[in-house]
């Protein structure tokens, strides 16, 4: 073996006659560049020094290296697909869970009508109403989950719904690797995509996914044109704000968080050149979206105007306590919460941008909890709260890949997967029971409404707006009615028209309606009492279905009541 390596050396092979020293330049000329480190720690340095090589060292510590990065982002891939496929498990086992819930029903039927209007010119006092009251423009949303519900029914609506969410995880993965690193990344979209909220909006028929998604999009555009070239960045800085003024379209309320994406996207540009780029990205961007707003209101008119002062800017205020809606906002993002705060503390030891993210997205996260807590409602606040925590969640992943680093042992790694399993096995729980037992499963209730035709004569429902989506091609426009419309009644013994429990009762003794229901949805309670209370004391009514249903402890009853000769 020494004769052989004696023989070789000798005969006149340079590169392999100094292997050693080919190694050493190699090294000094690399040990500046920590894209090399890898290969220093594993000891490939010390095998190329090896006699019996005959590459070039460049290219045996090359390779290695390329074939580490290929193998580190083709693992991050793969944790990315199943966190995407953990979140989508959990919101299609809800698909299927419960009827159509008012909101559901609402905005499916207000897009067929849309679709109807557009196609045949058809036209009902509800569609020109729809404006007025609806929390986001009629004509953005409701179109296209009619579609979606006329291929594939409610769990197509739904479906599309998880689409709009799964988009919105892999934006704040894009978004986040560009602000922070990878591994914060992967942990962000972990957070987000465990979050009750997020399994209930994956499977749930209404304009919140889709707001979700264009705000999420329009922040990673808004993100990614901060290192783009000069002709690139205007186009994607046009599209962030485009894809923000729709989101707001869609969902009035998402404007709460317009300045959070506007300051991302700000401190993007401060990280990629400095910081007075950062202030004209979020001063350009913030004329562009307003202009586009301004534009739109203008188009619209003021049937939008009445319906955005209603819905958002002047709601009214409820009556449930500070400390309820402040529980109730610790119940669905409680480990946003902590680990965004505590992320925030550990902020103060890294860069003024990394900081300035940090407490950016903690605070849009509380902006959801604290706008209810004014209000005093808890109504929209599990949907509410999604929008802040996808942006909360960015700062916890900094926080979790931080403390990722700490140790590298598999007992390290195990707490901090027993956090997330923690957060998981509760909000799953939390999502199964708003699922099953916020709403009563209506499938019963249609049945027994089956032989509804426009001959029948009118309909009284809590549930109207369910009873509009499902029994929508046996009615006409009109025939049922409800409380949400404050139903009106002419008191002939005082000549004049009241409304509410009052009219309600009138109307019941004067066996106006062919059909009630009743179940205790969107009512007062004098409302639902009055009505409950009122038509067994009627001559001429039938009850033709009852079911029990409970709502936070309280018990009520699913009735249908109909109209028989006296």
């Amino acid at each position: 073996m020494n004769h052989e390596r004696s023989r070789s050396l000798t005969a006149g092979d340079q590169s392999a006659a100094s292997p050693r020293r080919g190694v050493a330049l190699l090294a000094s000329s690399t040990k500046n560049d920590p894209s090399f480190a890898s290969c220093q720690q594993s000891g490939l340095i010390a095998l190329l020094a090896g006699p019996e090589s005959a590459m070039s060292p460049a290219i045996e510590a090359a390779t290695p290296h390329r074939q580490g990065r290929r193998s580190f982002h083709l693992t991050h891939r793969r944790l990315l697909a199943g966190v995407l496929i953990l979140q989508a498990g959990l919101s299609v086992r809800l698909v299927w869970a419960n009827t159509a819930f008012e909101d559901e029903a609402n905005y499916l039927y207000t897009g067929h009508l849309e679709w109807a209007h557009w196609l045949h010119g058809a036209t009902s006092p509800t569609l020109t109403a729809f404006p007025t009251w609806l929390s986001g423009a009629p004509v953005v949303y409701p179109p296209l989950g009619a579609i979606a519900d006329s291929l594939g029914g409610l769990a197509g609506a739904r479906l599309l719904s998880l689409c709009f969410m799964l988009g919105a995880s892999l934006c704040l993965y894009e978004t986040t690797q560009r602000l922070l690193d990878r591994n914060a990344a992967l942990f962000a979209v972990l957070c987000f995509a465990v979050l009750a909220s997020t399994q209930l909006l994956g499977a749930f028929a209404t304009y919140d996914p889709m707001a979700i998604f264009l705000m999420a999009f329009g922040t990673w555009l808004g993100v990614r044109a901060a290192d783009a070239g000069m002709f690139a960045r205007v186009p994607l800085l046009a599209g962030s704000g485009t894809m923000l003024a729709l989101a707001c379209a869609a969902k009035y309320a998402t404007a709460l968080w317009v300045p959070a994406a506007l300051a991302v996207s700000a401190i993007a540009a401060w990280q990629a050149c400095r910081f007075r780029t950062g202030v004209i990205t979020c001063i350009v961007l913030s004329a562009w979206w307003a202009i586009l707003i301004a534009g739109a209101l203008k188009f619209a008119g003021t049937l939008y105007m009445k319906g955005i002062l209603f819905t958002t800017l002047a709601r009214a205020t409820s009556a449930e306590s500070l400390l309820l809606v402040l529980n109730q906002s610790f119940g669905l993002i409680w480990i946003l919460i902590i680990l965004s705060f505590l992320a925030v503390l550990a902020s103060f030891s890294a860069s003024r941008s990394v900081r300035a993210i940090c407490v950016c997205t903690t605070v849009a996260g509380l902006l959801a909890p604290l706008n209810e807590a004014r209000l005093h409602t808890t109504t929209s606040l599990w949907k509410h709260a999604d929008f802040g925590a996808w942006f909360a969640a960015i700062a916890a992943g900094y926080l979790l890949a931080r403390l990722a680093k700490i140790d590298a042992r598999p007992a390290w790694s195990a707490v901090l997967v027993g956090v997330v399993a923690v957060s998981l096995a509760g909000s799953v729980h939390y999502a199964t029971t708003m699922a099953v037992r916020w709403w009563p499963n209506s499938a019963g209730m249609i049945k027994a409404l089956s032989f509804v035709r426009p001959s029948t004569g009118p309909i009284w429902m809590n549930a109207y707006m369910v009873g509009d989506y499902y029994l929508h091609d046996q009615v006409y426009p009109g025939q049922i009615s409800g409380i949400g419309f404050n139903f009106p009644w002419w008191d002939s013994a005082r000549r004049t028209e009241i409304t509410g429990a009052p009219a309600v009762v009138l109307a019941i003794k004067s066996r106006y309606f062919a059909v009630i229901e009743i179940d205790g949805q969107a009512a007062t309670p004098a409302e639902y009492e009055a009505a409950l209370r009122q038509i067994p004391q009627t001559p001429g009514y039938q009850l033709i279905y009852k079911k029990p249903w409970t709502y936070h402890g309280d018990r009520f009853y699913e009735e249908v009541w109909k109209r028989v000769n006296a």
